[in-house]
């Protein structure tokens, strides 16, 4: 009797964990599904390719919860291989887009976006 009963407190422990992780998983979904919604309305009232870039880039990072994100576009007919284009990129870390190293105090901070052709 008294092993019955220790198998079901560890079962019912192993249910909690298992539910919190669900818990869990189920917040960073909801957040994730908010992003994506939030780029949809942003993305409707974009003008221009490189608006749309930032905000593909934007939420790539965000939902991937990633250090930078690039967007590139492939050309097959070019040599045997093909060839990439980059067309966008960010950065989230403590270096600037041109390489200089920002404090090691400072939080981490995005950079510019880097777009193809941009004369900003």
């Amino acid at each position: 009797m008294h092993s019955e009963l220790e198998r079901l407190r560890e079962r019912t422990r192993d249910l909690e964990v298992a539910n919190e992780a669900l818990r869990q998983r189920e917040q960073t979904l909801s957040t994730d599904l908010e992003t994506l919604q939030q780029v949809a309305t942003q993305l409707s009232n974009t003008q221009g390719i490189y608006g749309l870039y930032e905000q593909i880039l934007d939420s790539a990072i965000a939902i991937l919860h990633a250090d930078f994100a690039t967007i590139q576009m492939f050309y097959p007919e070019r040599g045997p291989t093909g060839a990439l284009r980059l067309l966008a990129a960010r950065v989230r870390t403590p270096f600037t887009a041109a390489g200089r190293a920002e404090s090691r105090n400072r939080q981490s901070r995005e950079s510019d976006v880097v777009l193809a052709g941009d004369q900003r």
